[in-house]
Order: structure tokens, then sequence, then C-alpha cells
């Protein structure tokens, strides 16, 4: 299991190292003195120190095993002023964007040395969706508008126009951002966005769950299971499965079980899984 902890040194570096255990910790430390002498000290030892011991509230011992370390975020505190950034790889978390007027990549200069998580790893998340104009044709201001609503959004990347259908009365773009982010939030770009183009909008993403799956060949007559994960409470969820022009819900019966009280770290996530009884080769498709 992986395990994030983060130092904080009087100009703060965050470094992040990955544990085999059986929990999840979160560790804070705090090292006075010169910033970079200090990272390079507190880098080495995690280089050549491989088992540790933390004892969690309790006091109960757990024996840990570190797999890798890196930087992942600095911090330089000088008096009053504070110079933050991420690391390549790395952009700012959900709470430093949304909080602290949206530092995203660059620089950051606001005092957010104590959020955890400073920054967080990248993640490939996209969202397809098409406008279907209600009166005007498209043209490069609606691209604009399009491109001011999801810059809103946190990690945000890029937004490209990918085609028009209907003489230009319907217009498909993707947006690519770095960072899941809640659902809400993209919602409200989409109410804006159908009330300043007197348009309707129609979305979807990827990359917002986490799915997980055998890691090796799934062998005959097994019974692989599959857990799909999103960050936050839903009213419902669902496995699909497709093949070509045809798709169609999982749903129980003699070769499929499905499971809602699969455990996740966070109770306010929804998880459902599915597991795939008797495999015998007529499963194929995504």
């Amino acid at each position: 299991m992986c395990s994030r902890v983060f130092l904080f040194l009087t100009g703060a570096v965050y470094i992040l190292y990955q544990v085999l255990a059986t929990d999840v910790y979160i560790a804070e430390l705090m090292v006075e003195g010169n910033v970079t002498l200090q990272a390079e000290t507190v880098m080495s030892v995690f280089n050549t120190t491989t088992n540790l011991t933390v004892i969690d509230k309790g006091g109960i011992a757990h024996p840990v095993t570190i797999s890798f370390s890196e930087l992942v975020a600095e911090c330089q505190i000088i008096g009053d002023q504070t110079s933050c950034k991420c690391y390549p790889g790395y952009v700012w978390s959900n709470t430093v964007c949304y909080n602290h007027s949206c530092c995203r990549e660059m620089t950051c200069t606001q005092n957010v040395s104590d959020i955890v998580p400073l920054c967080v790893a990248k993640v490939k998340v996209r969202i397809n969706g098409s406008v279907i104009m209600n009166t005007v044709m498209w043209s490069s201001v609606q691209t604009t508008q399009l491109e001011t609503e999801f810059g809103k959004l946190n990690a945000f990347e890029y937004l490209n126009v990918t085609g028009h259908r209907l003489d230009k009365k319907v217009t498909d773009f993707e947006v690519a951002v770095s960072i899941k982010f809640d659902t809400f939030r993209l919602q409200v770009i989409v109410e804006n966005l159908q009330t300043s183009l007197g348009a309707v909008l129609w979305v979807d993403t990827s990359g917002m769950v986490t799915i997980e799956s055998p890691n090796t060949t799934v062998c005959y007559k097994s019974d692989p299971v599959l857990k799909c994960t999103f960050e936050e409470a839903t009213d419902s969820a669902g496995w699909n499965m497709s093949r070509k022009y045809e798709r169609f819900e999982l749903n129980n019966g003699s070769v499929v079980k499905l499971g809602y009280n699969c455990s996740t770290e966070v109770s306010e996530k929804s998880c459902v899984e599915v597991t795939l009884r008797e495999v015998t080769g007529i499963w194929s498709g995504e």
C-alpha cells in the first residue's frame, strides 16, 4: 500500500516516498536550516533507508518498507515572503487552486506551505463535449468563451474544437486537465456556457474513476473481480460492456455478480465491483 510523506522545511521541501505496509500514513516533519542543504540531506537519508517503523496514535508500531522517494514541491519562506512551486509531474492540489487563486503550475507567492497535500501527481482527465447552437453559427468568439470557462478548472491544459456538424450548429470539443475535480465545478461551467451561448451542452468525462482489475492473465473458468471507485458519493453506479456497435449494462445473473459495498479508504466515495463468474471465453469487449 502507498503512503505519502511531506517534509516541511523553513523553506519547505516536500518529499514523497512510497512504502509497502498494511495501512496508509501521512506524516509531517519540520526541519530548520538551509533549504538546499537540508533537502539534499533528507533525500540522502531516504535513499539509504529501506525499512522504518511507524507508531500510530494508539502506540501501535507498524513496519514499513520504502520503495521510492522523490521531491514533490518546494517552498521558500523568508520573513513574510513565500515562494512555492510543484516539481515536474505534479500540480497544485484542488485545495490550493480553489482557495488561493489557483496558483497553477507557476510559482505561487501565497503562503500555502501548510496545506496537505500541497501538490498531487498529474493524471490524465479528458472532457468530451458537444455544443448545440440554437441560432448563430460557430465562430472564434464561441471558442474563446469555451476556453475562458473551462480554463477555470484546476490544472487546465487545453481546449480543442474537434469538429463541426449540421452547418456548424453542432460543435464538438475536447478539454484536457491534469487532476480529478469535483463534478459540481463542471456543472457550473456547463450551466454558465449554456446561458452565455444560448445553447445546449452535452459533456462526458474520462479519467475521473479508478478501475482495479487483475494484473495477470485471466484464467479459464476463473472468477475475476473488477472494482470501480469514484471520488464522490453518487445516487447510482454500474458497469457497462460495449463491443462494436452494441452496449449493455451488466446485471446480476448466472455469470455476473455486482457488489456495491466494496471497501474504500474514504466513505464518501462511490464504489461498485463486478465479479465475472466462470470465465469461459464468452466475455469480450470493453
